[in-house]
């Protein structure tokens, strides 16, 4: 992949994490040339995958930060039609009840967070079930098999991912909590419950600055950092907010910064304009403001 640059430090090279998304890239163009053993079926970021198990092909995909690529014998797919985007739920054959279940929330999901947020930029969705994290790609998600009240929190969760993340960008090594932050927030704002996330424990907001890097976020403090505390603390400042005016806030925030990278800097530009502030006492007891 292709490093990003910074002016002030150069190219945008760190250290391997393995327990967060530690690496920072723009958005391009991917072309991908395949060749299968038999019988297997690809699925991709690309929105024209191959329908069928066939041996060798091409995807192209634009405009998006990586690309995502499943090559699978086993799984098959329960699939609906959500406006113009098709939804697909993949897993093994026992997994057919999760399957649905999952088809169920996503097609009044997505439909719904493309009409609050903004448009939802590709024609498929791909869920994928299975004993592996949850995790976010362009076009594509993985959830880990669990149950049906973790699947709620977990796939909307990785759904939003697609809008923050997906379309506004941002450097995870050092402000993941602008696309995990945001993320947990319009995930705990559709579900209308800030406090039931299965995956990711909302948390007091006693812990790091959110926009510490990953180095100082280890031993448990990343869940605080970047997922609970902006949850909360955006729920703090929406508190006097009807419902719609909470989604314009995240609307406005999407529509302006969208193919674009944000910094807590910016964002904290953005809000305090949005919300007509004096001053950065809001921010002070959660981000670092040098």
């Amino acid at each position: 992949m292709l490093a990003t640059y910074k002016n002030y430090k150069g190219w945008n090279k760190e250290l391997y994490i393995n327990y967060s998304e530690s690496y920072h890239t723009g958005f391009s163009n991917f072309t991908l040339k395949y060749e299968l053993p038999s019988g297997y079926t690809l699925i991709s970021s690309s929105d024209v995958d191959p329908q069928s198990a066939t041996s060798t092909g091409k995807v192209e995909v634009d405009n998006v930060k990586e690309i995502s690529v499943v090559v699978t014998k086993e799984m098959s797919a329960v699939t609906k039609k959500a406006g113009d985007v098709e939804i697909r739920v993949w897993g093994r054959e026992d997994m057919k009840d999760s399957k649905v279940q999952v088809l169920q929330m996503m097609s009044a999901a997505l439909p719904s967070l493309s009409q609050k947020i903004g448009a939802y930029p590709h024609h498929q969705f791909d869920v994928f079930i299975d004993q592996t994290a949850s995790m976010e790609y362009p076009g594509l998600v993985t959830v880990t098999q669990y149950g049906q009240s973790f699947y709620y929190d977990a796939v909307v969760h990785e759904l939003v991912h697609q809008w923050f993340y997906g379309m506004v960008s941002n450097d995870p090594y050092y402000e993941g909590w602008l696309d995990e932050g945001m993320t947990e927030y319009t995930t705990s704002l559709y579900q209308n419950n800030y406090t039931s996330s299965t995956a990711r424990k909302l948390y007091p907001v006693e812990t790091k600055p959110s926009n510490s890097d990953l180095t100082a976020l280890a031993d448990g403090k990343l869940s605080k950092a970047l997922y609970g505390q902006p949850t909360l603390k955006l729920k703090e400042l929406q508190e006097s907010l009807e419902q719609e005016d909470r989604w314009k806030f995240i609307h406005t925030y999407f529509e302006l910064y969208k193919y674009k990278q944000v910094t807590t800097k910016e964002f904290i530009r953005f809000t305090k304009a949005y919300f007509e502030m004096k001053d950065d006492s809001f921010f002070k007891d959660w981000l670092k403001l040098d």
